[in-house]
């Protein structure tokens, strides 16, 4: 995964300042997807902020143009010091029922396993789709990284089968 992340000019991911990180990562966001990318269609989107404990913390809700009665939260723990929600909108973790998706080289893979414990203790359909080999933000690299790509589909796959 690491030579295919460099032969891709991919590396190092912190570049300079925090404003020149989120630049690069912006662009490797968008070079990976592709002239005429377009995100799936919605009803709505509407961007809120939310009291946080230390800060506001700014919230993206779509509405769908059907949604069959489903729900998705999306929960970036990552404080927003590189993606932002325009990156990763389209990344999806679910509760309840809930797919906790972790990488084995992640910093807070620990914490990841014991969020899918503590769900699963508390009586929550939780699916834990540990990530062997990956790296965190893995959903990221799809389409560069072929494990990746095949993880990404397992989390979204364990989603549908977990939604009505």
């Amino acid at each position: 995964m690491i030579d295919r992340l460099t032969s891709a000019r991919a590396l190092p991911l912190v570049r300079g300042t925090a404003e020149e990180t989120r630049a690069h990562y912006r662009s490797l966001a968008m070079a990976r997807r592709g002239e005429g990318y377009a995100p799936e269609p919605v009803a709505e989107v509407t961007d809120r902020t939310v009291d946080g404990p230390a800060c506001p913390v700014p919230v993206r809700i779509y509405t769908p143009l059907d949604d069959g009665g489903r729900v998705v939260t999306y929960l970036h723990g990552g404080g927003w010091v590189m993606g932002d929600l325009d990156l990763v909108h389209a990344d999806l973790a679910g509760l309840p029922p809930a797919v906790v998706a972790t990488a084995e080289f992640d910093p807070l893979r620990d914490e990841g396993d014991a969020y899918a414990e503590r769900l699963h203790a508390a009586g929550v359909t939780v699916r834990h789709l540990p990530g062997p080999g990956l790296i965190h933000g893995y959903f990221a690299f799809l389409g560069v990284v072929d494990p990746a790509d095949a993880r990404s589909r397992e989390v979204l796959g364990a989603l549908d089968d977990l939604l009505p």
